[in-house]
């Protein structure tokens, strides 16, 4: 494992270049220009989390395919989990921007980001 390296901190738009060493049992990081960027720096070194932003299949919609995220981080080796079980969904249009697609998958929830109406019906 390495003991030493770099960083870009994506907490603000600075994008602080952060520096890392193995200290004992911590880190010691530096380059930081807030704390937050301490705090980023330490959680990606340790726990890294991210964002998930995907899509999941729409049935009756005027679109295939519905964009979702997670409302919140999900440690990254989660991430293909979370993939497997969305890759299972299918959601009825109409849906709506914020909508739950997913409740409560390890803490976080999946919700829509953007509006998708039904598909006109073709008489």
């Amino acid at each position: 494992m390495r003991t030493e390296g770099k960083l870009i901190c994506t907490i603000c738009p600075l994008g602080c270049q952060l520096s890392w060493k193995k200290k004992g049992t911590g880190f010691e990081i530096e380059g930081n220009k807030c704390p937050r960027g301490k705090s980023f720096g330490l959680t990606e070194l340790t726990n890294p989390q991210r964002i998930l932003t995907t899509t999941v299949k729409v049935e009756g919609g005027v679109h295939p395919l519905l964009p979702v995220r997670s409302t919140g981080a999900i440690p990254k080796e989660q991430l293909s989990s979370a993939m497997r079980e969305l890759g299972r969904i299918t959601v009825k249009a109409p849906v709506d921007f914020g909508q739950v697609v997913l409740a409560n998958w390890n803490g976080v929830d999946f919700i829509a980001t953007r509006n998708l109406p039904k598909a006109s019906s073709r008489d």
